[in-house]
């Protein structure tokens, strides 16, 4: 978009949102719950309001190189 490309970038997030759309048809088809990566259910001690909590995991697999745990949704 940045480069004034604004079809192409319309045409690349539908295709990512519709690959998107498919992994989790197929996740719901065969019953498995969708758990992120890098995150983790988390509640405030005070307020007591869950939120998501980053794991520190990202980083490993950045320094590592190895993204193969990651679904293909691009």
């Amino acid at each position: 978009m940045e480069e004034g490309e604004y079809d192409l970038a319309a045409t690349e997030k539908h295709r990512v949102e519709e690959k998107q759309r498919a992994k989790r048809r197929e996740r719901e088809t065969k019953g498995e719950e969708y758990k992120p990566k890098w995150f983790n259910r988390a509640k405030c001690p005070v307020t007591g309001e869950e939120y998501w909590a980053h794991n520190g995991q990202y980083w490993t697999s950045r320094e590592s190189g190895d993204w193969s745990a990651c679904e293909d949704i691009f």
